[in-house]
């Protein structure tokens, strides 16, 4: 069995592209560790959470993902009148609706000027720097901030640097 503590340092499984600096969103972090031990821990926090599966690129560290609560449809009543009470969860439903989120975790390598570079350190140590960005696919722009402020917290705040 592999301790996943060791594999902190290790090289990424998958192949790995180097992203550009000036390209970078604002929901971006850096960070040393493995990405097999980021997107594992993401996979995990998702597990259970979502009706929606993660679409996981199994060529690069691109992960897609749906964050909130999608409500089920429901057969209509034949009445003409709703209580308030049932009037009152179909709006908590219709609102947990329009909290589903849209997001993609993407890691891509970090060049070497990310930090700046120590002239005593080895250029090898800073070859495991990594770049976490989160990218939303919605158009409201206030619910991915929110989304992506809760999952770094949640989920990902052991790994920010």
């Amino acid at each position: 069995m592999v301790d996943e503590n060791n594999r902190a340092n290790d090289p990424p499984g998958k192949g790995i592209d180097v992203y550009a600096k000036e390209k970078l969103t604002k929901h971006h972090f850096f960070t040393n560790l493995c990405p097999d031990i980021l997107e594992k821990q993401l996979l995990t926090y998702l597990s259970g959470r979502n009706e929606m599966e993660p679409i996981q690129n199994m060529e690069n560290y691109e992960l897609k993902f749906s964050l909130g609560k999608q409500s089920k449809a429901k057969p209509a009543n034949e009445t003409l009148t709703q209580t308030d009470a049932a009037l009152e969860d179909e709006l908590e439903e219709a609102m947990q609706t329009l909290g589903l989120v849209q997001m993609t975790m993407r890691i891509t390598g970090a060049p070497e000027n990310v930090y700046e570079v120590d002239p005593t350190k080895k250029a090898k140590e800073h070859e495991n720097v990594y770049a976490v960005e989160l990218l939303g696919k919605d158009v409201d722009q206030f619910r991915f901030d929110k989304a992506a402020v809760e999952l770094k917290k949640n989920c990902l705040a052991f790994a920010i640097e």
